[in-house]
């Protein structure tokens, strides 16, 4: 199910796919589901769809469920069958996240794109940082955000910024929670006979959320450059898909991969931790998508 069991921290939620191992009775699945929020049943501020071949079952609703809120997910032994075999009593459960400050929480960083320890960076990065709720811009300063070239090192000229808008980064966030840092000139390639060159990402403890919370300690991201990096100055392209554009008698729940010329933002798949994207994977290049 989708959704996973004992998940939390989703945003944006307006539907709960489920995936049966044999086609269901349409009739007996919508009779068997059941779906609650906070303990009150909202079966009827959705529809339910049984699609496919009937295997997969979804409860869908035009506007995403209230934040903060326990989801519970039943389907009983009503469902059946073709051959009228009861399905085994199901059930799933899973948690909304929250869109406001936390009022004495300390903000945290969540996750960091691309990756600390990330190798052959490109000459040209854009550096995110997903925070665990949203930050004060007004802390956001030289003293508490800035790139340097090794520890303690030159500090690089860099542009910070917070995403204005929901998800105008590309995904399901709030204004505030993503930190985008993009250096004003390009990074160099290590001295020879040097095979790479650290730059860190410091931040700092003043930076603070949107009610005064402090950060409680610094902490910082760092990237290498390669003798072989360059500067990006083109989008990904697709070199292949699993499955192949086309194919036919593909399963209700296959195993998707993509495969990119050049390495992605790993972003998409950390922001499972806001419980976005949670069954993600990326090969150790970011150039393979599962």
């Amino acid at each position: 199910m989708l959704p996973g069991n004992g998940t939390s921290n989703w945003l944006g939620i307006n539907e709960v796919v489920m995936y049966i191992n044999e086609p269901l009775d349409a009739d007996s699945a919508e009779e068997a589901f059941h779906i609650a929020q906070n303990g009150v049943v909202i079966d009827d501020e959705g529809v339910l769809e049984v699609l496919g071949n009937g295997q997969t079952v979804r409860f869908y609703q035009g506007y995403a469920v209230c934040t903060g809120s326990l989801i519970q997910v039943y389907l009983s032994d009503v469902a059946q069958d073709e051959s009228n075999n009861p399905l085994n009593n199901f059930s799933s459960y899973f948690y909304t996240g929250t869109t406001s400050d936390g009022v004495g929480v300390r903000p945290s960083v969540q996750v960091f794109s691309p990756n600390s320890g990330t190798q052959n960076v490109v000459l040209n990065p854009t550096l995110q940082v997903l925070w665990s709720e949203p930050l004060n811009p007004d802390s956001l300063t030289d003293s508490t955000v800035w790139l340097e070239k090794n520890y303690n090192g030159t500090r690089v000229p860099v542009t910070v910024s917070l995403n204005t808008e929901p998800g105008d980064v590309g995904y399901d966030t709030v204004p505030g929670q993503i930190m985008t840092v993009v250096p004003s000139v390009a990074l160099e390639v290590p001295e020879a006979p040097a095979t790479s060159q650290i730059y860190y990402l410091r931040l700092e403890s003043g930076i603070t959320d949107t009610d005064g919370d402090t950060q409680a300690f610094s902490n910082y991201q760092y990237v290498y450059t390669g003798p072989g990096s360059v500067v990006d100055d083109r989008t990904p392209m697709i070199l292949a898909l699993n499955p192949p554009e086309g194919e036919s008698g593909v399963g209700t729940n296959p195993y998707y991969a993509v495969r990119f010329d050049e390495a992605v933002s790993n972003f998409v798949a950390n922001a499972g931790l806001l419980g976005q994207t949670n069954n993600i994977q990326f090969s150790e290049s970011n150039q393979v998508v599962r």
